[in-house]
């Protein structure tokens, strides 16, 4: 092994490690404090859903390993923090939760494996066609841009980064940075269409990084707005209050 795949390869698991450790606490949060406001399960699903063409894409075009689990990782741990919106904001059942999310759980697997598999045994070569693996890495890097971009929705509704959490966005754009070092390192010529994947979505983290820091420069001095003595909570976090304040029966213990 040279001295580039090995770097290549330790970079791969650093992007495991860190699209690992961002949704972990995030779900260990979820669950001590029993609630989920601030999380978006749009966000969660587009995640999830990405993880299927990302693995796809990395398995078939023979990334490191590091990559192909990491695929695997993020689509187990966003349909786990999506189940937990479901649950603590909109009131479904522990079973309701836990059928979707076995349900869905295989039905990623069952596609991957018929489609991993109908490559390997069905085609000539045993590879899948290069059209397929560049349309696998596009879908992979619209769903998880657009998994993103909702946190662009809110700061354009609400007129604040308030609520967005920056070391969650650290460790995402970490993983994002490692992982499109891995296929630099490994890919010659390069894989235009694998850094794609991973670009597009760093790209938006530091383009939200810099608008954090304006937005945080011009609220500096800024007075909030006040009514009879009390904080005027944005839009967003009313709703996510009165869905609380509902009563949802994890909140009443």
């Amino acid at each position: 092994m040279t001295a580039a795949e090995t770097a290549s390869t330790v970079l791969a698991y650093f992007g495991a490690v860190f699209w690992s450790i961002q949704l972990l606490p995030q779900i260990y949060l979820n669950y001590s404090r029993h609630h989920t406001i601030g999380l978006h399960q749009a966000m969660m699903l587009l995640w999830a859903f990405a993880g299927l063409p990302l693995a796809l894409h990395n398995i078939l075009s023979h990334q490191p390993i590091a990559l192909q689990v990491q695929a695997e990782i993020l689509t187990a741990l966003s349909l786990i923090t999506w189940a937990q919106v479901r649950y603590y904001s909109h009131g479904w059942t522990v079973k309701r939760c836990l059928g979707c999310l076995l349900g869905l759980t295989f039905a990623f697997a069952a596609v991957q494996l018929i489609v991993i598999l109908g490559f390997r045994k069905g085609a000539p070569s045993g590879e899948a066609p290069e059209a397929f693996i560049k349309a696998m890495a596009v879908l992979s890097a619209v769903s998880l841009s657009a998994g993103v971009l909702r946190h662009y929705w809110d700061i354009w509704t609400e007129d604040t980064v308030r609520g967005i959490s920056w070391g969650f966005v650290f460790l995402d754009a970490m993983g994002d940075l490692t992982s499109l070092l891995s296929i630099v390192l490994l890919s010659s010529p390069l894989d235009i269409y694998a850094t794609a994947i991973y670009g597009s979505e760093l790209f938006l983290w530091t383009l939200m990084t810099i608008i954090g820091v304006v937005y945080t420069v011009r609220d500096r001095n800024k007075v909030p707005h006040a009514t009879n003595g009390f904080y005027k909570c944005s839009t967003l976090e009313r709703a996510n209050g009165e869905r609380l304040l509902q009563g949802h029966p994890s909140l009443r213990a």
